[in-house]
């Protein structure tokens, strides 16, 4: 059985209650792929390891393991969901975090789906005002033609 590599995280109390927590490998660098998976594994191996902050650490290790307790749904993100905040480890990571990473992915979230619905009430806007309506047919103002045939 492995240990999580994050500083302080093998106490014993710690690790009892972490007990079922599952380990994961520090992410490889994908070679076989295109040029933009090697350079993205790449930093998101760099900011494992950044995370981790162990100097007495060799990165060339292959068991290098991080429990589930470090990430906010348990498990990390795929590689290519670069602004989920479970992208690398940032719970419990045995120093302080200088910022909220899942408060600033939540407020990414928040604003991507407020232009979403700006954009979709622009382009409503932009159809009436072209006269199109939902037959595709110019918009005709029935009310003001009955209007106009009453005061002749």
């Amino acid at each position: 059985m492995g240990l999580c590599a994050v500083f302080n995280r093998s106490k014993t109390k710690k690790r009892r209650k972490f007990a079922n927590a599952t380990l994961f490998r520090l992410p490889k660098v994908v070679h076989n792929q295109c040029d933009r998976t090697r350079t993205l594994s790449a930093k998101r191996r760099n900011l494992w390891l950044a995370r981790i902050r162990r100097a007495d650490l060799n990165s060339d290790r292959a068991e290098i393991r991080v429990c589930g307790a470090h990430f906010a749904s348990g498990k990390p993100s795929q590689l290519w969901d670069e602004t989920n905040p479970d992208w690398a480890p940032t719970l419990l990571l045995g120093y302080s975090a200088r910022h909220e990473d899942r408060a600033r992915y939540d407020r990414v979230k928040r604003r991507r789906l407020q232009k979403d619905r700006a954009d979709a009430a622009a382009a409503v806007v932009e159809s009436i005002d072209n006269g199109i309506g939902d037959t595709g047919l110019p918009w005709r103002d029935d009310e003001s033609e009955e209007s106009r045939t009453d005061e002749n």
